[in-house]
């Protein structure tokens, strides 16, 4: 951003929260305004961000709201996703979205990284939830439901955006 400051009125992307977050107070200064590839709560309350889609907190909430009314879901409610922008955003929608509806809430926390999911993996059979709502990437998503489901767990599974590849039909997660 600093070397193309003086030449742009806007961005039409931005790659990411943090990204944006961290060249957002020069964009302010620039008077320029950018369409962040994230779909973080914050950018609601920012004149210099043009919204593209569903923030991760809304996408959540009706996630869960979904599973309510179309799978039954009643009793105890996940959010699995990253410590970060991303996944704690997810995260405050799910637990609204819990507190709406009258169900248990719990957060699990998901390292990055495919092959380190298995604390997160033993947290999810550990609570037995009855809806996972995931906010990982697709590799992490796939190998916590993958997991989870052949440990027996046999909840329903809704995820983030970011969470979503068609090679996660071919996987042992699609089931």
């Amino acid at each position: 951003y600093q070397e193309i400051r003086k030449d742009i009125v806007a961005l039409g992307q931005t790659l990411g929260s943090s990204q944006t977050l961290a060249i957002l107070e020069d964009m302010k200064a620039d008077d320029v305004i950018g369409v962040p590839a994230s779909w973080n709560s914050a950018w609601e309350f920012e004149d210099q961000i043009l919204e593209s889609g569903a923030n991760y907190c809304f996408e959540a909430m009706n996630g869960v709201d979904w599973a309510v009314e179309n799978r039954d879901v009643a009793g105890k409610i996940a959010a699995v996703g990253y410590d970060n922008d991303y996944g704690g955003d997810a995260a405050a929608g799910v637990k609204a979205a819990a507190e709406a509806n009258d169900l248990e809430y719990v957060e699990i926390k998901a390292p990055p990284g495919q092959d380190q999911q298995a604390e997160t993996v033993a947290s999810v059979l550990r609570e037995d939830p009855d809806l996972l709502v995931i906010s990982t990437g697709p590799a992490e998503m796939a190998a916590i439901v993958g997991g989870a489901a052949a440990e027996g767990f046999d909840g329903t599974v809704v995820g983030s955006s970011p969470t979503w590849n068609p090679a996660l039909l071919q996987s042992a997660a699609a089931p």
